[in-house]
């Protein structure tokens, strides 16, 4: 099988499970947050743990969410870089980005599992959990993000390759 359809069965399957992990996660921060308001300012019984479970629900929402907005291609990269570049641009143009692209998320990738090693053994005040489970949401969605670029990346050589085959 071709290395594009592999990279891209991989790509949409790492969306599919983001998406799946993404969804809850953010309803139950939303509730969350919703239910320690009115304990707080109706009951008069705040819920510490309800805001400890809604910071970690929001930072692993909005990681999650970068990796689907750059499946999408809705992440800033695309409007802020692309939109510099001329007009018409080129499969290896858009290859090259990629390629740096990916060079940036596996050297965050790398610094970012490091933090969550180190952070690991220090537990969140007011519970059993550790600070590892906050830090590893980055670890986490820059994998899919590098599963996904690795698909834009395949994806552009294919183009390149078509359109050097329909010159000959």
């Amino acid at each position: 099988m071709r290395l594009v359809t592999w990279t891209q069965r991989i790509s949409d399957a790492a969306d599919v499970a983001t998406k799946c992990i993404a969804v809850p996660i953010m309803g139950s921060y939303i509730f969350l947050t919703f239910a320690g308001v009115m304990a707080r300012f109706v009951l008069k019984t705040p819920i510490m743990e309800a805001v400890i479970y809604s910071r970690l629900g929001f930072v692993w929402t909005c990681l999650l969410g970068a990796a689907l907005a750059y499946k999408r291609m809705r992440h800033i990269r695309f409007s802020a870089i692309v939109s510099l570049l001329p007009k018409g641009l080129g499969s290896v143009e858009k290859i090259g980005i990629n390629i740096l692209s990916l060079g940036v998320m596996v050297w965050i990738f790398s610094y970012a599992v490091s933090v969550t090693r180190r952070v690991w053994p220090s537990r969140i005040s007011g519970t059993d959990l550790s600070n590892g489970i906050m830090y590893i949401a980055l670890p986490v969605a820059l994998a899919v993000m590098i599963l996904h670029c690795l698909y834009f990346i395949a994806e552009g050589v294919a183009e390149v390759r078509r359109g050097a085959e329909e010159e000959e």
